[in-house]
């Protein structure tokens, strides 16, 4: 199962038969996704595949999309295997669409999942909740649903997309800064951390992260010079001279050009400790 995306024009892959789980169809020109989940991926897809090609799928964004680009354009994608219960496919789903709807744009028109596996959203009158919580009175889980509800937390496994897995690469394998990275996979620079955290142990990031943080400084025997510094040796004295006559750190950090926050670290020593 290393290659879980293919073309929505190709035969669907034999790995995923008789699995369920998490899908996504990706309009390769856009990068918009649709989010879907299944009980049978195999059978999705080609009910997907059928309807968009027949001009009468319930998405209608989809649908004009597909008629727009072509089917060549579009890629269907396994996110994530589950264990085959219906409701926690419905949160594992409810989870992906968060996901991609905060990293880019989807299909899906509404923000958790309509897949009638429960009532989530149903208004229900307050005579029913009564009849609801009287008759639930005393119920408790059997054993047998304690172990189900044990493993379905356990068994799933997500498989992020190919790039997420190269955006890790690239973050532990080069000095590349965060924000040089969110530039070349065109996302934003918290995304960069988020995407990483999931992918590695969160020592091994705190690691990197504490290195990267080091490029931006040079060490020295008695304090700290930023790399892209802005400030002269001229410029530090001067800073120290209004620093010595109380003058309020908004006020001269206004005149150089610099934060409130370089101001206060020299006049802490944490930056340009060397110079008087």
């Amino acid at each position: 199962m290393n290659n879980s995306k293919q073309s929505l024009d190709s035969s669907y892959q034999k790995d995923f038969k008789n699995k369920a789980g998490i899908y996504r169809i990706c309009n390769i020109v856009t990068g918009v996704s649709y989010i879907g989940s299944s009980l049978e991926l195999r059978g999705r897809f080609y009910y997907h595949r059928g309807f968009l090609k027949r001009n009468c799928h319930h998405n209608a964004y989809l649908q004009h999309s597909f008629n727009k680009h072509g089917i060549e354009k579009f890629n269907y994608e396994v996110l994530a295997i589950s264990v085959k219960n219906k409701l926690y496919l419905e949160k594992l789903e409810n989870f992906f669409i968060g996901y991609y709807k905060k990293i880019g744009k989807i299909y899906n028109t509404h923000d958790v999942a309509l897949t009638g596996y429960s009532r989530k959203g149903c208004k229900v009158s307050e005579e029913t909740k009564e009849k609801l919580r009287k008759a639930n009175i005393g119920k408790k889980h059997s054993n047998k649903t304690k172990k189900l509800l044990s493993e379905i937390g356990k068994t799933h496994i997500i498989i992020f997309p190919d790039w997420h897995l190269n955006l890790t690469k690239d973050f532990y394998n080069t000095e590349i800064l965060n924000k040089d990275l969110a530039k070349k996979y065109n996302i934003h620079i918290n995304t960069v951390n988020k995407i990483v955290l999931r992918n590695s142990k969160k020592e091994d990031y705190n690691k990197k992260i504490s290195k990267k943080k080091g490029i931006y400084m040079k060490i020295n025997a008695k304090g700290v010079t930023p790399c892209n510094a802005k400030l002269s040796n001229e410029n530090i004295i001067k800073i120290r001279v209004l620093l010595r006559e109380e003058k309020k750190l908004k006020y001269i950090a206004t005149i150089f050009n610099v934060s409130i926050t370089t101001i206060s670290y020299i006049k802490n020593n944490k930056y340009y400790a060397e110079i008087n």
